[in-house]
């Protein structure tokens, strides 16, 4: 699986000379090997974004927690769109297929299959990327 935000809402612009947006991260899992690894923009007051990247091999419980937030996440029968909010999308491939997933933050849009529950697996990802 691979979830990612891409950035965007209501934000200023990046300083100049950064390789990023703020809010822009993505984490990917690999379940067979428990293989996690992340991509994140990181800010800091008056200077330039940058990309910081990482990865690691969860233990168990972690495995848990990410795969319980994936699990979480639910098709959407929302037909509506919000304002200023970032992009958010999953990607979960199995051996069969992969299939793509937007935020139902913007299903009005009609541009894909729409899913509630991204933000959550965003926050489960963010949080062991920092442990």
């Amino acid at each position: 699986m691979t979830v990612s935000n891409a950035g965007g809402g209501f934000i200023g612009p990046a300083p100049q000379g950064s390789e990023c947006q703020s809010g822009q991260a993505t984490y990917a899992l690999t379940v067979a090997t428990r293989a996690f690894t992340w991509q994140v923009c990181q800010t800091a007051v008056a200077a330039p974004y940058t990309w910081a990247s990482g990865q690691k091999v969860l233990e168990q419980t972690e495995l848990d927690d990410l795969v319980t937030a994936l699990k979480a996440v639910t098709l959407s029968m929302r037909d509506t769109c919000g304002a200023d909010k970032s992009t958010l999308t999953l990607e979960v491939m199995t051996p069969s297929a992969t299939h793509d997933y937007l935020d139902d933050f913007y299903a009005c849009n009609h541009a894909g299959v729409y899913v509630t529950g991204i933000d959550e697996l965003l926050q489960v990802s963010a949080g062991l990327s920092k442990q």
